[in-house]
């Protein structure tokens, strides 16, 4: 399902949510359980109204919409539904479709970006509180509005991603995707004291990650 598919039921929506039709994708999504492509009014007015959307504020029903059921917070693995419709549907992104690998490695490099930021507590487990006292609601906007990625300087450029991933490139010698203490302590030319490695990789990746 692309971007036209949600503009198809914006009638439907809370005015405010427009303007984020990423994360409202998702919600479609979880309706259209057999990925038919068809939701009907009646299964979306029922999913809309069953769960008191109405009455949310915007981070409360995005939190709603990309959590799992059984969970109070979000983790890594719920926000890929949304970076999946952002490289399908996003202009700037266009370029990526024909290299999956990067696109893989985008949105890993994205939603690291979100955690390490927003996650202040660092147990890869993003709370609703983390959610509405971060700018990623703000910034998923900015996205949504601007067709240069590269000016959505929060999380989303890629011009950004990109030299994360080749500064990372550049650390992974044997270029397996993961970095140990050896391939990190020669960051910046050995600026990196060595008893902050553990630290930094709680930090980005999450306790239960890190290694």
């Amino acid at each position: 399902m692309r971007m036209g598919f949600t503009f198809k039921i914006s009638k439907l929506l809370p005015r405010k949510s427009v303007s984020c039709h990423h994360f409202f994708q998702c919600a479609i999504q979880k309706i259209d359980v057999d990925s038919t492509g068809i939701v009907t009014r009646d299964s979306f007015v029922d999913y809309w109204i069953t769960r008191n959307t109405m009455t949310m504020d915007m981070a409360t029903l995005i939190f709603n919409i990309l959590k799992q059921h059984d969970h109070n917070y979000l983790s890594q693995e719920d926000f890929k539904p949304v970076l999946r419709e952002l490289l399908v549907s996003h202009p700037g992104l266009e370029f990526l479709l024909s290299t999956p690998e990067f696109q893989d490695r985008y949105a890993e490099t994205v939603v690291y970006r979100i955690f390490y930021y927003i996650n202040r507590s660092g147990n890869g487990h993003l709370t609703q509180r983390e959610l509405k006292r971060g700018n990623l609601i703000s910034a998923m906007q900015h996205a949504d509005e601007e067709e240069d990625i590269n000016k959505v300087l929060r999380y989303f450029s890629y011009e950004h991603f990109y030299v994360i991933y080749c500064k990372f490139w550049e650390l992974d010698t044997d270029h397996d995707f993961l970095i140990d203490k050896e391939n990190l302590i020669r960051y910046g030319s050995h600026a990196l004291h060595i008893g902050l490695w553990t630290e930094f990789l709680h930090r980005f990746l999450g306790n239960s990650q890190a290694r």
